[in-house]
């Protein structure tokens, strides 16, 4: 069962990484490129996360991956693409991507709640990205005048 969830957790970094992240890279290929980072995003967080647990409580290593992928997916949008990297942004994504993490973490006892964990967390980044394209800098931080 478990080989399943593995299975599904790598899908769904893929569909969330071509579905949400489309809108920023705009173009197939990098779409693909995307995507394939967004699996093995998910791939390293899953380890990372299995990796820092026996250092540091679950839900503090899973909080700390997520926050981690998020930023990954934040600056591949920012490279390969059109969202504008900007404090606003790496704060709201690192947090969004933190709370999605611990939630994972939390909820990782049961698989069903395991899945609305990971949806979770692509709900929030997907948020906090939609932020980072709307505004994407503090002004008063950024901008002096």
């Amino acid at each position: 069962m478990w080989a399943l969830a593995g299975a599904f957790v790598y899908l769904a970094g893929s569909v969330f990484c071509i579905l949400v992240l489309f809108r920023y890279v705009q173009t197939a290929w990098k779409c693909g490129l995307v995507a394939v980072l967004g699996t093995l995003t998910y791939y390293f967080a899953i380890n990372a996360s299995a990796a820092l647990t026996g250092v540091l409580p679950g839900e503090i290593a899973v909080a700390l991956v997520g926050a981690g992928a998020a930023e990954v997916m934040l600056v591949a949008c920012g490279v390969l693409g059109t969202l504008k990297l900007g404090l606003r942004a790496l704060l709201s994504t690192a947090a969004a991507g933190a709370v999605g993490g611990a939630l994972i973490g939390v909820w990782a006892d049961n698989m069903s709640t395991l899945y609305a964990g990971h949806a979770l967390w692509q709900v929030l980044v997907c948020c906090a990205l939609l932020d980072a394209q709307f505004r994407p800098t503090w002004n008063r931080i950024t901008d002096p005048s």
